[in-house]
């Protein structure tokens, strides 16, 4: 006679849950690649600043003021000799 103890059922929990999350990987990354395949997931730059004109005039000033209030910072470091 076949025993179902406890260890057998937690071999069969374990065994769904890997074949469950293989599975599910699966599909995502099918959905994913023929998704891709169709449109972009995330916007290239082009798209952004179609959608959006003063975007990268507005990023690259916003990155050239935190630029230089890092140097600024860095430059009020006092270093001990």
């Amino acid at each position: 006679m076949f025993a179902m103890d406890p260890g057998f059922f937690n071999t069969v929990v374990a065994t769904y849950d890997a074949r469950a999350g293989e599975t599910l990987m699966s599909y995502t990354a099918d959905e994913y690649l023929s998704d891709r395949l169709q449109s972009r997931v995330i916007p290239d730059w082009n798209r952004v600043e179609s959608a959006l004109s003063d975007f990268l005039p507005a990023l690259l000033e916003a990155a050239g003021l935190d630029q230089e209030e890092a140097r600024s910072a860095r430059s009020g470091l006092h270093r001990p000799d």
